[in-house]
């Protein structure tokens, strides 16, 4: 498919028996998806192999699985959403050049999962009410994950696996257990100026090194 567009969309995926995913792409040059609303079903929107593309100001509530799912994809970027739900908010792997932001993940397991993505921006995202993870990142290099709330997380506001060369910054983080987890090969990762407050970790470093820590503030 060479182009794809989406708009003013409300897809109830439950009745009468659940189907896959509310947007399925697949193998598409350029698409956009915004102001389309998902109800019910496995997946909100899942984008396979596509290229430059926006999802843009969708709504999806009470999916199964995963509200966004992208991977093998690249110049991908997801804005404005708000996903409520689910096992996961939104899930990449493998895929580049990728930008999440001003999106908001609510009451899920985890709000933003990924692994092996390259050129990621994380930026002004809301993870609220997850039940492990607000943002959760491994075997992604260079990642920048800036001016992002996660809040009441049971597990980790922001959890950091294999990230070398990446920028965390000035994040806030409130009322999770653990504020950052650091761990893998993350030689050159900054992690500066994150706001942590009332949890009972501020930082839980393993098995690495490397990573420069600076200027946070816990409380």
């Amino acid at each position: 498919t060479a182009a794809f567009v989406l708009r003013n969309l409300f897809l109830h995926t439950d009745v009468p028996v659940p189907i896959y995913a509310g947007v399925f792409w697949v193998n598409v040059t350029r698409g956009d998806a915004r102001n389309v609303t998902v109800s019910g079903g496995f997946e909100g929107l899942h984008a396979d192999s596509i290229g430059t593309s926006r999802l843009a100001n969708n709504t999806i509530l009470g999916v199964s699985t995963l509200g966004i799912h992208i991977r093998s994809s690249a110049n991908v970027a997801v804005t404005g959403n708000n996903v409520t739900g689910g096992t996961y908010g939104a899930w990449l792997s493998d895929s580049s050049n990728v930008t999440i932001e001003a999106n908001r993940f609510r009451d899920a397991t985890e709000g933003l999962v990924a692994e092996r993505v390259t050129n990621l921006t994380v930026a002004r995202n809301e993870a609220v009410d997850q039940m492990w993870i607000g943002f959760d990142l491994s075997d992604t290099p260079n990642a920048s994950v800036r001016e992002n709330r996660a809040e009441r997380n049971v597990g980790y506001g922001i959890l950091l696996g294999d990230v070398p060369g990446s920028l965390v910054d000035a994040n806030i983080i409130r009322k999770s257990q653990r504020g950052i987890g650091i761990g893998g090969d993350v030689r050159g990762l900054v992690v500066s100026e994150n706001d942590i407050d009332d949890g009972e970790y501020g930082f839980e470093i393993q098995q690495s090194s490397g990573a420069i820590v600076r200027q946070n503030h816990i409380a």
